[in-house]
């Protein structure tokens, strides 16, 4: 008897399984991401069979999403014969694969447009809004084509209206504003020097900035760099001022040095003790250790240092 229930059982799943039935084996996303400019059934459900093309709708804009009803997907699955399974999803997020037109490609394509209106190459372009982003569909070039562009040249301000990629005239475009500012090339560190350390030519490179940022004593000349040393901990690639540097130091704080004083037919030279660092030419204090006098004097050698002549000199050095 048993033997009969189970066959009976067998053979109604399986007539189930071959009758023009349908089963619901199609099931909806919960999101999803496509690639053209239009949301086919099979990019919202799985198992859509044959309907998977079936258009559901636009595709948002690069970069963009939007959300779809899923009583409307559903009822374009039932119209191409789609059984799902049900689900308590209201509604389906659906985004257009994108990427980025890089700021750098961006800018520089302005500037290109700025320079063909006949201001100097030597400017540089800033956008007003720096978080803009400029999104092409996935697969695309990132080239990009100005079409407009107003540039003021006394204010130095630009609106432009530009296009990516380059090459298609149904390209993504956007406005975009800014300003266009004179630069110039600068010498920098290209790594960073222990203070006191010499710097060969070697140790520099350059770097553009901007003219208005440029301030007092900026070194522009690499002659202004080799052979000095930093005062402070620099960082590299960052415009520097004649105040950042120094003369390579010779006699480091706290060195035993020799102190000596020429007069005219004699000289005298005593031990002293360096109290702060100096290059060759700088003047620094040194102190006696026997009087405990200080007195100032002209770095000369990593062990010699000219002291000045005043009227307590000497008696400072005995």
């Amino acid at each position: 008897m048993k033997r009969t229930i189970s066959l009976i059982v067998a053979t109604a799943i399986a007539g189930i399984a071959f009758s023009g039935t349908a089963i619901a084996t199609a099931r909806l996303k919960t999101s999803a991401v496509v690639d053209g400019t239009t949301i086919r059934l099979g990019d919202v459900m799985e198992g859509a069979g044959a309907a998977s093309k079936a258009i559901v709708s636009e595709a948002p804009e690069p970069g963009k999403r939007q959300v779809i009803r899923v009583a409307m997907i559903k009822a374009i699955a039932e119209k191409h014969g789609v059984k799902w399974q049900e689900t308590a999803i209201r509604s389906l997020p659906v985004s257009r694969a994108s990427h980025i037109v890089p700021q750098e490609v961006l800018m520089l394509s302005i500037k290109d447009a700025i320079v063909a209106q006949g201001v100097s190459e030597e400017i540089a372009v800033a956008l007003l809004n720096t978080s803009i982003r400029l999104y092409v569909p996935r697969g695309s070039d990132v080239s990009v084509a100005v079409d407009d562009i107003q540039y003021n040249k006394e204010r130095g301000t630009f609106n432009a209206m530009v296009r990516s990629p380059a090459d298609d005239k149904d390209g993504v475009r956007k406005e975009i504003r800014g300003r266009g500012y004179a630069v110039m090339d600068v010498p920098v560190l290209n790594h960073r020097i222990p203070v006191g350390q010499k710097i060969t030519e070697g140790d520099v490179t350059w770097t553009e900035m901007r003219v208005d940022r440029a301030g007092r004593n900026l070194v522009t000349n690499i002659a202004e760099i080799v052979g000095k040393a930093p005062k402070r901990n620099l960082r590299p690639n960052r415009p520097l001022r004649t105040t950042d540097l120094r003369r390579p130091i010779v006699i480091a704080k706290g060195a035993s040095v020799t102190m000596v004083v020429s007069i005219p037919g004699m000289t005298l030279s005593v031990t002293g003790r360096a109290l702060e660092d100096g290059g060759r030419g700088d003047t620094i204090g040194i102190m006696n250790p026997q009087t405990h006098s200080v007195v100032e004097g002209v770095v000369v050698s990593p062990t010699r240092v000219d002291v000045r002549m005043r009227q307590n000199t000497l008696a400072s050095l005995n």
